[in-house]
């Protein structure tokens, strides 16, 4: 009799834990979102800037919640303190609502900060929970928060038109985790798209690399096409070129590399295996002649070698392993690595050879004259 009782009682307890609520509920109504932060170097420390929506602003000309005030459909603020955390507090203090960071799109880093070294930003962005890995990053030519503070067309918010973009062709994208592991591997150094604000608009310039966590310089033009073979994170570009009388702008789908070392001695040469394929999309030839694929091909490989070795000169004048070739060399002979490379890196990749070798294709040449006109007959 006493056990039943026991075990109904047991039942009782248990019911009331369940039946206990969500103990850290929070309303939504209490919380602000942040779409996107900055971080800068200041004076006095850092200096952080956060966009944050306002839902009573986003119903359109014809109505909305009201209640948040003004036009704009959201708010920036910003504030200084000696840690990121501090500045972070500052605009919570004379905030009404919760700041949440965990639905952020896109971090911003300024010039300055990039120069002087990333390491403390990273120290912060894993020590907070709500901080998501895949988040984008961006390093911005400038102050980061005076490029965020602006008043895009196309787009409601500022922070949405860099996610789009930073997720296009127009640059190699990169996340806070990519940034994590190659900070932390010896044998391969961060790079981080490079924005500008030019004539009111958004725009990726280059590829910003860095050696040992601080920013050594910005590859741009050929530099950055180059780098988009060696990254081993192909994304589509195009290039325009010259095919005898003609001139013609190819989209380059595809990009693949090969790496193997070669050791002899004291020396190590890494061969470089290119492999690519593009599309013609547009032929500008005033001799009214079909361009020949062969020829247009040999010119793109022409086009990629020069690339490529131009990004490697450029990568070991800077002493920047932003292509991870010291990863293929731990993986080809780890023991070694261990033991000799790896602790002078940074002396012995400025040493080392290269050997380029490039196979690219080169599709729909004649879509007027094979397609069209031959057909037709």
């Amino acid at each position: 009799m006493r056990i039943k009782i026991a075990v109904k009682l047991a039942v009782v307890l248990a019911s009331c834990l369940l039946a206990s609520g969500c103990w850290d509920r929070r309303e939504i109504n209490d919380v602000a979102f942040v779409l996107s932060m900055t971080v800068d170097l200041a004076e006095e420390g850092f200096r952080v800037g956060i966009l944050v929506p306002l839902p009573g602003n986003m119903g359109g000309p014809s109505g909305g919640g009201g209640g948040s005030g003004g036009d704009q459909p959201y708010t920036f603020d910003s504030e200084v303190g000696k840690t990121l955390r501090e500045a972070v507090e500052k605009m919570q203090n004379r905030s009404p609502r919760q700041l949440y960071f965990a639905h952020r799109r896109v971090i911003l880093l300024g010039e300055r900060l990039a120069e002087r070294g990333i390491r403390d930003f990273l120290d912060s962005a894993v020590r907070m929970p709500e901080n998501r890995l895949t988040t984008h990053l961006v390093v911005t030519k400038g102050e980061a928060y005076r490029t965020l503070n602006k008043d895009i067309k196309m787009e409601r918010f500022s922070a949405e038109a860099i996610r789009e973009l930073v997720q296009s062709d127009a640059t190699i994208p990169v996340t806070v985790k990519d940034v994590l592991y190659q900070i932390n591997t010896v044998g391969s150094d961060v790079r981080i798209p490079y924005m500008e604000v030019k004539d009111s608009k958004y725009q990726f310039t280059g590829i910003v690399i860095m050696s040992d966590g601080r920013m050594v310089g910005v590859a741009k033009g050929d530099v950055e096409s180059g780098l988009r073979y060696l990254c081993g994170k192909f994304v589509p570009y195009s290039e325009t070129l010259t095919v005898e009388d003609s001139v013609t702008s190819v989209k380059v789908m595809r990009g693949s590399r090969q790496v193997r070392p070669v050791i002899s001695g004291d020396r190590i040469r890494f061969d470089v295996r290119i492999k690519s394929r593009g599309v013609i999309m547009e032929v500008i030839n005033q001799g009214h002649s079909r361009i020949d694929e062969a020829k247009a091909g040999a010119a793109l490989e022409a086009k990629i070698r020069s690339d490529v070795e131009k990004t490697l000169r450029y990568l070991q004048d800077h002493k920047s392993d932003a292509a991870g070739f010291g990863q293929v060399l731990n993986r080809f002979d780890p023991l070694n690595w261990e033991t000799t490379w790896s602790k002078q890196w940074y002396s012995v990749f400025p040493q080392v050879e290269f050997h380029v070798s490039v196979d690219a294709e080169v599709d729909k040449a004649g879509m007027l004259w094979g397609n069209v006109a031959e057909q037709g007959d």
